[in-house]
């Protein structure tokens, strides 16, 4: 009988046991590690739905309300570059939050070549407690030197920070984002969470708009589990209030300044500890913004995201790194064991995992008010394994820098 190659035995070797043997071993072994990348995924996706999430939430609420009669100052601190048609939309409603004492808004215009100084003077006019700050020239990419100056430039410690393009969802916005810092001195970050709308894009951007939520949610959850659990790793810039004490100690961005990404993660990935970050969940602390209208634009903002990523403290990125690897190894491996006879464990397996992460997204759909996502959790799962598995790829050939 001719040698055959392993994988060949069907065709040319019905009666080699040898070949036979090894083939059912590396198809076993397979499966194996197909079954360890789906535990590592149940075990994450059960402890995230059991962690009380909404329970610390209402203690939060009540943390606010409580503040606020004893209050201490807080500063609103935006960056803008050339966002004269978003700020003349969406600046009044933050210049007309609710709050005791009188706070200030603090806008720092990043050498915006478009209307946006005459639509600031224009709110100055109208607001007192707004202020402008001009950066006349832009000389480095990244908004890190804006962000510093206006931190600079604030008059109180508590730093509330938002983008040009956020709305916040209530005039009481402020009061529950700053709660757990006016309550607690120990706590010196407060992590928010800043959904995308619900736009309603024509197929096929609206299967974009649909896995933008989806990807937006889901990362929010992580960071948002990892830190109650006592190892926050991130936030947005979005939507997230700090000391700025605690920046100043930190030496303000000197540790990733040669980036031009990271004001709002990699400050977060320095200084953040397990007891001095809090997260607030009240929907009425939630910020909106619209997401990107094409896909190109989308994958854009994420190779700058991940290339902020890889300067994560070590053990988060190897946590992160390992949900992954399991999130897009699973598909993966389901893919290549469903010719197989293994095809029918396999599915199996996926069944319950696919029950446990269902479960865990109708938690997500409840706290984060996030319609519509449920229904498509399964076709959304697997993209998310397809992202992970190709973000690296994005990560080793990009070359480009993060533009401002």
């Amino acid at each position: 009988m001719d040698e055959c190659p392993v994988f060949e035995r069907s065709l040319r070797c019905n009666d080699c046991s040898t070949c036979m043997f090894t083939c059912d071993f590396i198809l076993t072994l397979f499966f194996c590690s197909y079954a360890s990348a789906t535990a590592v995924g149940i075990v994450w996706y059960a402890a995230s739905v059991l962690l009380p999430l909404e329970r610390r939430n209402k203690k939060l609420v009540s943390v606010a309300v409580k503040a606020a009669t004893n209050a201490q100052g807080v500063s609103i601190l935006i960056c803008a570059r050339n966002e004269a048609a978003n700020l003349r939309r969406l600046l009044p409603s933050i210049l007309e939050q609710i709050s005791d004492p009188l706070f200030e808004v603090v806008v720092v215009d990043d050498a915006s070549a478009d209307d946006t100084p005459g639509v600031l003077a224009f709110f100055q006019r109208k607001y007192a407690h707004l202020r402008v700050l001009r950066i006349p020239e832009k000389t480095a990419p990244g908004k890190k030197y804006a962000l510093a100056q206006g931190i600079a430039a604030t008059k109180n410690d508590l730093l509330l920070l938002t983008d040009a393009d956020c709305e916040p969802a209530s005039l009481h916005w402020l009061s529950r984002m700053t709660g757990p810092l006016q309550e607690n001195p120990q706590v010196e970050i407060v992590l928010g969470y800043a959904p995308l709308r619900s736009l309603a894009f024509p197929p096929p951007r609206s299967l974009l708009a649909l896995w933008a939520r989806f990807e937006t949610a889901h990362t929010a959850w992580t960071y948002c589990v990892f830190a109650q659990m006592g190892q926050p790793y991130m936030g947005v810039g979005r939507n997230m209030a700090w000391r700025k004490s605690l920046f100043e100690r930190a030496g303000g961005f000197t540790s990733h300044e040669h980036l031009p990404s990271g004001d709002d993660d990699l400050f977060v990935s320095a200084v953040a500890t397990g007891a001095n970050t809090a997260v607030c969940l009240d929907p009425q602390a939630f910020v909106f913004s619209e997401g990107k209208k094409t896909w190109r634009a989308w994958m854009g903002q994420k190779r700058r995201h991940l290339g902020a990523g890889v300067f994560y403290r070590p053990h988060h990125r190897l946590l992160l790194g390992a949900l992954a690897l399991a999130h897009s190894g699973h598909y993966a491996a389901l893919l290549a064991l469903t010719f197989t006879p293994w095809a029918a464990w396999a599915w199996t397996l996926w069944a319950i995992r696919m029950t446990i992460v269902w479960c865990r997204w109708a938690r997500a759909v409840r706290v984060f008010k996030e319609p519509g996502l449920l229904v498509g959790v399964p076709v959304l799962d697997a993209m998310l394994g397809l992202y992970f598995g190709i973000s690296g790829l994005v990560l080793a050939f990009s070359s480009k820098q993060t533009k401002w």
